[in-house]
C-alpha cells in the first residue's frame, strides 16, 4: 500500500519541531504506521522553504518530499506532487493556518475537489474542531481574530461541511470532536474515524530529581505549563491561581513553558497579550516563577520530567493537546478545566475554569488527596503510537478500497 501524507513536517532528524505540534504529530504516525506494517510506503508531502528537494527516513520506508509552499499556490506543488508520485490514496491534515493565511482553509478545499476529479481517495485528520457555541465574543476576543462571531461560525461551517462532502473519510482525536462535526456541521456519522492522539512511548533517561539537579531547580513542588500560548489555552488563569497559591507554599514553583506561536508571532495584538500575560506573572514572587518560553528539543525530557503536575487550563476545546500528550509520554499527572472534562471519565483532574477553583485543586493535589498516577498509566497504553498506528492502517484499509 503506497500512502500519500499531506502534512507540515519537522526538519531532517528532528521529532520536537518550531513549527507546530501537527509536525511532531505526522512524523510520530508516519514512523509507527511503517513499523507496524511493512508493506506500507510512505510518501510524505512536505512543506519547503526554497527549492524542492527529498529524502529518506526510517531506511527506505519513509520518503520525504519537501513539496509546497505556504501562502495562495500551496495546493499546486501538491498536486503536482501528487501526479509526479502517481499518488492514489492521500492522508492530509487540516489545521486552520496549517497552509498559509486563513484564506488557504478555503483553498484546502479546492485541493480536495482536484483531487476527487484525479480519482485519488482522500482521508483528512481535522486537528480544530470548535463547536458552534464556543464561537462567541470571548473567544474572537482572546484568539485575535479580526472578524464578528457569526463571520468565523459561517467560515468553520463552510470549511467543515464541505470536508464531509468532498474527503472520503475524516478522522478525529476524540469522540468529542466527532460530537460536533455530526450535531453542529451535519457529516455523516459513518465517515468519521476517532484515532486518538498518539503518545510516545518513552523511557525517560533522566529522573524527577536528576532533572531537577540539571535545571538548578530547588523547589519541592514543581508545576508547568508547557506549549505554545495562544488565547484559547488560557494561561492566565493558571497565574492568577498560581500566584495566590505559592503565597501560602513558599517551596513552589511555576515553569510557565508557553512559547510564542510561530503563526502569531509577527502579531502586534498577539504580542500585546503576551507581554501582558509577562506582567501577570510578576503577581508571583521571582523565585517562584520561571518564564521558560519556548522549550528546545534538547531540553524537553529535562523540564518535562522536572515537574510534579502538568495544569491545562484551556477555555475552549478545539483539537486534541500535544502538551497533553507529552504528559503521558512521561507518566505526568496533569489538571484540565471543565471544557476538556468530557475527554476523560474522571472528575478529580477536572476544576471550574476560575482561578480560585485551580488554586484549591493544586492544594488538594500537593496535600495527596488526589491519586492520578494510576489514571494516566491507564490512558497511556490506550494512546501509545504503535496502537494508534494500528487503528490509522485499519482506516486506510476501510478507505483503501
Amino acid at each position: 500500500m503506497k500512502v500519500g501524507i499531506v502534512s507540515i513536517y519537522p526538519d531532517k532528524s528532528e521529532r520536537y519541531s518550531y513549527k507546530g505540534g501537527v509536525a511532531t504529530y505526522t512524523k510520530n504516525l508516519v514512523e509507527a504506521i511503517v513499523s507496524a506494517d511493512s508493506n506500507i510506503k510512505a510518501i510524505v508531502l512536505a512543506e519547503r522553504e526554497a527549492k524542492k528537494f527529498s529524502y529518506y527516513e526510517k531506511g527506505k520506508k519513509i520518503k520525504v518530499i519537501r513539496s509546497w509552499r505556504r501562502g495562495i499556490f500551496f495546493y499546486k506543488d501538491i498536486i503536482k506532487s501528487v501526479a509526479e508520485e502517481d499518488l492514489k490514496f492521500l492522508h492530509l491534515h487540516q489545521e486552520f493556518r496549517l497552509y498559509g493565511e486563513i484564506y488557504t482553509s478555503f483553498l484546502f478545499l479546492y485541493l480536495l475537489w482536484r483531487l476527487k476529479i484525479m480519482k485519488v481517495k482522500t482521508i483528512v485528520t481535522i486537528h480544530g474542531v470548535l463547536s458552534q457555541q464556543s464561537i462567541n465574543k470571548d473567544f474572537i476576543k482572546e484568539n485575535n481574530i479580526n472578524f464578528p462571531p457569526f463571520l468565523v461560525k459561517t467560515a468553520f461551517t463552510i470549511v467543515l461541511k464541505v470536508i464531509g462532502k468532498l474527503a472520503d473519510g475524516i478522522i478525529v482525536h476524540d469522540k468529542l470532536f466527532e460530537k460536533f462535526l455530526v450535531k453542529d456541521y451535519k457529516v455523516k456519522p459513518e465517515k468519521i474515524s476517532v484515532a486518538l492522539l498518539g503518545v510516545h512511548d518513552i523511557k525517560s533517561k533522566v529522573s524527577k530529581q536528576k532533572a531537577k539537579q540539571l535545571l538548578g531547580i530547588k523547589k519541592k513542588r514543581v508545576v508547568l505549563f508547557y506549549g505554545y500560548v495562544t488565547g484559547y489555552k488560557s494561561p492566565d488563569i493558571l497565574l492568577e491561581a498560581f500566584a495566590d497559591y505559592a503565597q501560602k507554599d513558599k517551596n513552589s514553583l511555576l515553569i510557565f513553558a508557553g512559547g510564542k506561536h510561530p503563526k502569531m508571532k509577527e502579531d502586534k495584538k498577539y504580542l500585546e497579550k503576551y507581554k501582558a500575560l509577562q506582567k501577570l506573572g510578576r503577581n508571583i514572587n521571582k523565585d517562584q516563577i520561571w518564564w521558560y518560553g519556548f522549550i528546545e528539543e534538547k531540553d524537553i525530557e529535562k523540564v518535562i520530567m522536572s515537574s510534579d503536575l502538568l495544569v491545562f487550563p484551556y477555555s475552549v476545546a478545539i483539537s486534541a493537546s500535544g502538551p497533553l500528550a507529552s504528559a503521558f509520554s512521561y507518566k505526568k499527572p496533569f489538571l484540565i478545566s471543565e471544557t476538556l472534562k468530557e475527554m476523560f471519565n474522571n472528575k478529580d483532574i477536572v476544576f471550574k475554569n476560575k482561578p480560585e477553583d485551580l488554586r484549591l485543586k493544586l492544594e488538594r493535589f500537593f496535600k495527596k488527596k488526589i491519586k492520578i498516577d494510576g489514571f494516566v498509566n491507564k490512558e497511556r497504553k490506550k494512546r501509545l503510537n504503535k496502537s494508534i498506528a494500528k487503528k490509522t492502517i485499519l482506516i486506510y484499509t476501510k478507505f483503501y478500497g
